[in-house]
């Protein structure tokens, strides 16, 4: 079993248990949790666990042996976010969580529900995949609500999401919630070290991904670890690197999310390296690019005048920060957004 399931479990342990005791299965799972977390992973086993043909839900967990667990497309259907509709287990992405990159749309529900019809087993005969129903439109999300509001007999959703605070309020009451814990840096850079990870990447990965497995595999990719030091580098010389960066961010939304947790890092270490008592003596969470960091820090202090006005300047770029990361959630082009994000730095560095 993956280290990263086996963290969750113990999340699911005590619900699962409750479950099987009672025979009660809720309709509807909402799970919750960072970014590449092993959401659809934990998603996936519980639809293994649901419909394990040897075991059942009566048992503590799936055979992972029978047909149904190892091809879940016999009962367990998958929404991509911006297909036009629900696919076999096969299409499945990846754990890392970033791949869904649309917006879940009310056709889809209307294509799901035509191709599924509605069951009447009393026993779990259906598991429907929502991942990323953070990013439903409001009308699939208003859709999705009539459905859940009387569920086909049979039928068990689980959707996953970022951010729950994005879901409709009225959604979120008719879910079961399970808030799936990160993993501890520990865990991680084990895992990385498994992975074959190069060592020096390692540390710094598991310090940037916040407990997320997804996000420190992502930042392990050889392109991504260069773009890290591109973007430290933009600091320092922003007018040398901002074109070559937007052009990046652009070319794919994976790209575009990643520098937003990568700026707003940055921004936080600079914010905690300006607050008293650090007074420059900050442990940098990306040691091996203290140097571009401390540069910046130190051409922003004397454009502004003060560590305090520069301390003002990065808080409210993370505030400009979590404002255009809202607006990525619609359909708008993302030039625009990447542009709005950077040029302010243009401003306070040579």
């Amino acid at each position: 079993m993956p280290r990263g399931l086996d963290h969750h479990l113990k999340t699911l342990r005590i619900p699962m248990g409750q479950w099987r005791n009672t025979g009660l299965i809720p309709p509807v799972i909402l799970l919750t949790g960072l970014a590449g977390i092993g959401k659809k992973t934990v998603a996936r086993y519980l639809g293994q666990w649901l419909l394990c043909e040897t075991f059942g839900p009566s048992c503590e967990r799936p055979c992972e042996k029978c047909s149904s667990c190892l091809s879940i497309s016999q009962g367990l259907r998958l929404i991509e976010l911006g297909s036009s509709g629900a696919s076999g287990a096969g299409q499945e992405d990846s754990e890392s969580d970033h791949s869904n990159t649309g917006v879940l749309k009310i056709d889809q529900f209307r294509k799901l529900k035509e191709k599924m019809g509605f069951g009447s087993d009393d026993q779990v005969s259906k598991v429907i995949l929502i991942p990323s129903a953070d990013r439903m439109t409001q009308q699939a999300g208003n859709s999705i609500l009539k459905l859940l509001e009387e569920p086909p007999q049979g039928w068990v959703f689980i959707l996953t999401c970022n951010d729950p605070a994005l879901l409709l309020p009225t959604l979120v009451s008719r879910c079961i919630r399970l808030s799936l814990k990160p993993l501890s840096p520990s865990i991680l850079e084990e895992i990385l070290r498994e992975k074959k990870i190069a060592s020096g990447r390692v540390a710094i990965c598991s310090a940037l991904s916040l407990g997320s497995l997804g996000r420190a595999l992502l930042l392990a990719e050889d392109e991504n670890w260069t773009q890290r030091k591109i973007i430290a580098q933009f600091l320092a010389e922003p007018g040398k690197h901002l074109q070559n960066l937007i052009d990046w961010a652009t070319t794919h939304p994976i790209h575009f999310d990643l520098l937003l947790d990568l700026v707003e890092q940055g921004t936080h270490d600079l914010i905690l390296w300006s607050t008293p008592p650090q007074n420059g003596a900050h442990a940098w969470r990306q040691s091996d690019l203290v140097t571009e960091f401390q540069s910046h820090a130190a051409q922003v202090e004397k454009t502004l005048g003060s560590k305090d006005a520069a301390r003002n300047f990065w808080v409210s770029q993370n505030e400009r920060l979590s404002e255009i990361r809202l607006k990525s959630f619609a359909p708008v082009n993302r030039k625009l957004l990447t542009q709005d994000l950077l040029l302010p730095w243009l401003g306070v560095s040579a």
